[in-house]
């Protein structure tokens, strides 16, 4: 999953094998929905009301970047994966869009 260009780091807490499988297994999703070749870096806090997450991706192109912030870890990345999803359909919508001087 991890390739070496993608960086994922923990604040806060050492996450078990269950939160672990849970942020791999988004950052996967997310990896083959973003443009090709493109590069991850994600921090995940542990804070007082819950967990906060930042993950940008960036490809040749184009950059994106989400923040958010829930009760549980399941919540944050969800809510991030709802944000960059929709990043990226903004994104393929205009690709290939005509340029017009």
């Amino acid at each position: 999953m991890m390739h070496k260009n993608n960086r994922v780091d923990f604040v806060g807490f050492t996450p078990d094998a269950e939160q672990k499988w849970l942020v791999e297994a988004e950052i996967t999703k997310l990896l083959d929905r973003a443009p090709g070749q493109s590069s991850l870096s994600a921090v995940i806090c542990s804070e007082a009301e819950g967990f906060s997450a930042k993950i940008q991706i960036s490809s040749f192109s184009n950059n994106f970047e989400a923040y958010s912030t829930s009760i549980d870890l399941y919540g944050v990345m969800n809510k991030i994966d709802t944000e960059l999803g929709n990043q990226f359909a903004a994104w393929k919508r205009e690709r290939f869009r005509p340029q017009v001087s």
